[in-house]
């Protein structure tokens, strides 16, 4: 019975400590593979009490760091599958947590964060029948074999899905759904939170931004506020030579979105009050995201006048337009004083910006020597005739360059 076939044959030599001869592939005896056996099973045990302990509270998305095969689009359940089996498959394939204008690059996920709990990652690997490290690496598929998951998503979305109740099919609906249009482009994200963290800085700012809408680009945040922040916290040259910290004039910012650069100026423990400013449809939103990084906010929605505040630790939050902006003048009672520090982030997107925006200032920038107006602009391709035309329209109201830079970024917006 030499010629038997002996499976084996095909493996290669275990290597068992305190063994001083190597064993062929023929050789392999039965004490070493019972050694192995028990080697591999004492493993297991022990990652799995790491488990039962919470290590899935917060895991990694990164498919290299398993020592099991990361998942590919046929390991997800086929569409007859129990609701809950679907349902938590799917919310480990909604989009990652964005920081800055990229997928967060420490790859952690928290299960709390998704609403899923480590008994949802057990009940899955149960179903599918694979280890509950390989079913988290469903994390990773949104951009490992993003063009493979649409067709996934595309086939849930198309099956009538009968086993399950009605409200139960829209759950799954939506949410398939919901993933395949995030996956396609950011703007089609839906309500999420970007997360934004500074250069030299461990500290997270959270800024929620509502579904774009065309109407609210207001909402979302713009690269352009990311690289004045940076510089504010730096103290580079572009913000040392107006950002006294000695000076307790207001801070104006016009356009302030979705806040993060009145945010990051309210946390440099200035004197300046900070008055952060945008359109009536826009306020409701950044004074959430100032409330959210607990920051005390005074929200002005309402056409009642108001005093400016002196107070550091707080942000005033009202409307301005840009086309109206004597009308913000006579409600904060500063006709007289008006502002000697404005601040325009990502400002102009349109041919009518540059005048609204010219005009903007010479109503509410200050005459007193020293006031200054900043701006950090993007360099968008299709839109260099806007910038052009807005730096003409400045210059015209004998505004004088005292600092200027340029600084390669980038955001996650084609504009």
């Amino acid at each position: 019975m030499s010629d038997v076939f002996d499976p084996l044959s095909f493996f290669d030599p275990v290597s068992i400590e305190g063994e001083s001869t190597e064993k062929t592939e023929a050789s392999l005896d039965k004490q070493t593979l019972n050694e192995t056996v028990l080697m591999s099973v004492e493993k297991e045990e022990k990652e799995k009490e790491k488990k039962e302990e919470g290590d899935l509270q917060a895991v990694v998305a990164d498919p290299d760091v398993f020592e099991e095969i990361p998942a590919t689009v046929l390991d997800l359940p086929l569409p007859y599958a129990p609701f809950h089996i679907l349902l938590s498959t799917l919310k480990l394939l909604q989009p990652a947590k964005t920081t800055n204008f990229s997928r967060d690059t420490d790859n952690l996920v928290c299960l709390d964060d998704i609403g899923l709990q480590p008994e949802n990652i057990k009940q899955i690997s149960n179903y599918l029948s694979l280890p509950e490290t390989t079913i988290l690496t469903f994390t990773a598929l949104p951009v490992t074999a993003s063009t493979d998951l649409t067709a996934y998503l595309t086939r849930i979305i198309a099956h009538p899905l009968s086993h399950l109740s009605e409200e139960e099919r829209d759950v799954i609906y939506d949410l398939a759904s919901y993933i395949m249009s995030a996956n396609s482009a950011p703007a089609l994200r839906g309500n999420s939170t970007r997360y934004i963290k500074l250069d030299n800085s461990n500290e997270k700012i959270a800024l929620y931004e509502p579904a774009l809408t065309e109407d609210k680009v207001g909402n979302i945040t713009w690269g352009a506020s990311l690289v004045l922040s940076n510089a504010i916290v730096s103290n580079s040259s572009i913000t040392s030579s107006w950002l006294d910290y000695n000076e307790s004039s207001p801070i104006l910012e016009l356009g302030a979105g979705t806040g993060l650069v009145s945010i990051i100026l309210a946390n440099q423990n200035t004197k300046h009050h900070i008055i952060s400013t945008d359109l009536p449809e826009i306020i409701d939103n950044l004074a959430q995201n100032i409330k959210l990084n607990n920051i005390e906010c005074n929200f002005l929605s309402s056409e009642e006048k108001f005093t400016i505040s002196q107070k550091t630790d707080e942000i005033t939050v009202t409307y301005l337009d840009w086309t109206n902006p004597s009308e913000f003048l006579e409600r904060s009672y500063s006709t007289e004083t008006k502002f000697e520090i404005l601040i325009f982030s990502d400002p102009v997107y349109s041919h009518q910006h540059p005048f609204w925006v010219r005009d903007t200032v010479k109503a509410l920038l200050s005459t007193k020597k020293g006031s200054k107006v900043v701006f950090m602009v993007g360099r968008r391709e299709r839109f260099e005739d806007v910038r052009d035309s807005l730096w003409n329209l400045i210059s015209g109201l004998g505004l004088i360059l005292s600092e200027a830079d340029t600084i390669d970024s980038f955001d996650d917006y084609d504009r």
